[in-house]
C-alpha cells in the first residue's frame, strides 16, 4: 500500500532528500511504533520508485547529510526500547552497499 501523505512513496517517511535526479526516503516508522531500515528512491525523470538497498539497521529521527557522492545517516532514535544512538552509516550511491563507519 503507498503512503498517503507522500505519494509515490511506499512506507512512512522519515526523511527525503534529493540527489543526482532522484529524492530518496530513508528510515521511519511503521504504525507500531518500530523503526525502519528501508530506502526508496523516486526518479524525477520517469516517475518510478525503486527498493534500494535497506540501511544495516532500522532508523527513526535519523539525520541525512551526502559528500563526495556518499550518503550518510546519522544518529536513529528507537522507540522498543527507547533510546537514541549516535551511529553513523554511509551509502555509495554507486555501488548501493551500506557501510558502518
Amino acid at each position: 500500500m503507498r503512503n498517503r501523505l507522500y505519494a509515490p512513496f511506499i512506507t512512512p517517511i522519515n526523511f527525503f532528500f534529493h540527489f543526482s535526479g532522484s529524492i530518496y526516503c530513508i528510515g521511519g516508522m511503521d504504525s507500531t511504533g518500530h523503526s525502519l531500515s528501508s530506502v526508496e528512491r523516486y526518479n524525477l525523470s520517469n516517475g518510478r520508485v525503486s527498493i534500494e538497498a535497506s540501511m544495516i539497521s532500522p532508523r527513526s529521527g535519523v539525520g541525512v547529510a551526502v559528500l563526495d557522492g556518499k550518503l550518510y545517516a546519522v544518529g536513529k532514535l528507537q522507540y522498543q526500547p527507547f533510546q537514541y544512538y549516535s551511529s553513523v552509516d554511509t551509502l555509495s550511491i554507486v555501488e548501493f552497499v551500506w557501510k558502518p563507519v
